[in-house]
């Protein structure tokens, strides 16, 4: 499921920061620099916010994007029954590629604020205003994996600025409510051309909603809108 990330494939939860004690009390607030990638296979473009691809897609992150592949092309298939089967994903044999070790920090700082309740669920809200943000074009055919290979043409369709939100209301899963999260992003642009466009992003999810077997969860929301 979508949601925006620290540069990672795929949607605004601030994972990779450690879970804090479960302990009610006011909220923590603090300030991270995220850099937020997705396609959109809809409109066939790659989103790059509070970053660029030209400090996205450095040599090591272009090489992990294609071990990446290859690593689906041989063993995608097996690990997916893998997991079918009931296994643990860590235990499957075929071992996948490391992360690029650093990361790519945001141009922005963004703001968070996270709060335990007296379950141990912890309520997350993260935002950000006025931040840098370019749109590429996906190109036919492109595998999915990451910003890069999904670019490969290098076609620049627009820069400009972008407000972000969103809210998982059980960041670490603790089991004790629902999880519902979302992101949402609006954003104003201007091609190369000199024409101006708006482009919205919406994703909400609830893990407790209906799953019907022939389609997605009944409550989902994954918009992509050019105006």
């Amino acid at each position: 499921m979508r949601r925006l990330v620290p540069l990672a494939v795929g949607a605004l939860a601030v994972t990779g920061l450690a879970a804090p004690p479960a302990v009610a009390g006011p909220p923590d607030r603090f300030e991270v620099p995220i850099a937020i990638t997705f396609p959109d296979f809809e409109n066939g473009f790659v989103v790059l916010a509070n970053t660029t691809r030209e400090a996205v897609c450095t040599e090591e992150q272009v090489a992990f994007e294609e071990a990446v592949l290859a690593w689906e092309e041989e063993y995608l298939e097996d690990f997916l029954a893998w997991i079918e089967a009931g296994n643990d994903p860590a235990d499957f044999p075929g071992e996948q590629p490391p992360e690029p070790s650093g990361g790519v920090d945001g141009d922005a700082l963004l703001s968070v604020q996270q709060k335990t309740t007296g379950q141990g669920a912890i309520v997350e809200r993260v935002s950000g205003r006025d931040l840098g943000i370019e749109i590429w074009q996906l190109d036919e055919g492109a595998p999915g994996i990451g910003p890069c290979l999904d670019s490969q043409s290098e076609t620049l369709l627009g820069t400009g600025t972008a407000d972000v939100w969103a809210k998982d209301n059980d960041l670490f899963g603790s089991g004790t409510r629902g999880n519902a999260f979302g992101n949402d992003l609006r954003a104003s642009l201007v091609s190369p051309d000199g024409e101006s466009f708006k482009y919205f992003s919406r994703f909400r999810l609830n893990d407790r909603c209906h799953v019907p077997d022939d389609g997605p969860p009944a409550c989902l929301i994954d918009t992509y809108t050019v105006r």
